[in-house]
Order: C-alpha cells, then structure tokens, then sequence
C-alpha cells in the first residue's frame, strides 16, 4: 500500500529546504520578511536565493538616511576646511 520514499527523494526535499532557509536568511540580513521569503524560497528553490540576492529594495527612508549623511558629511568637510584657512591668517 505505501511505498518506502527513496534516499535520493529525501536527499532532495532536504536540499529544497536548505534553500528555502538560506533564502530566508539572506532576506533578513537585508530587512525584509524572513517568512515570506521562506515561503518564495520553498516555492522557488535555489532560484528564490537568487532572486532575494538580486532584487533591490526602493525604500525612500533608506534614501532619506544616505542622503542626509552625506549632506552632513559636506557640511563638517567645508566647517573644518574654513577652520584651518582662518587658523593659517
């Protein structure tokens, strides 16, 4: 009535479900969803740890942060640049 499942099958459900971790896992080094990642990633197998490494995420704070360091980063270098001019008068 039941067949026995085969070493090579289980060998690779364990290696889809290693991807679907590792995917996951990518995903939440670059904050996102970690379970929904999972899930694409038990859908997609080793394509979901590609696609989470390939896709880029438009997030305006993210923009809004960088921009403002480097705002503050030209701001200090032109403080300390007039600074050392007026130190050399």
């Amino acid at each position: 009535m039941f067949e026995t499942i085969s070493q090579s099958t289980i060998i690779f459900a364990s290696l889809w479900f290693l991807c679907a971790i590792i995917t996951s896992y990518f995903a939440k080094s670059k904050k996102r969803s970690a379970f929904q990642w999972l899930l694409i990633g038990l859908f997609l197998g080793i394509g979901g740890i590609i696609l989470v490494l390939i896709v880029t995420r438009n997030d305006k704070k993210q923009f809004e942060v960088a921009h403002k360091d480097s705002v503050d980063r030209k701001l200090w270098y032109h403080q300390m640049k007039s600074e050392m001019e007026n130190s050399k008068l």
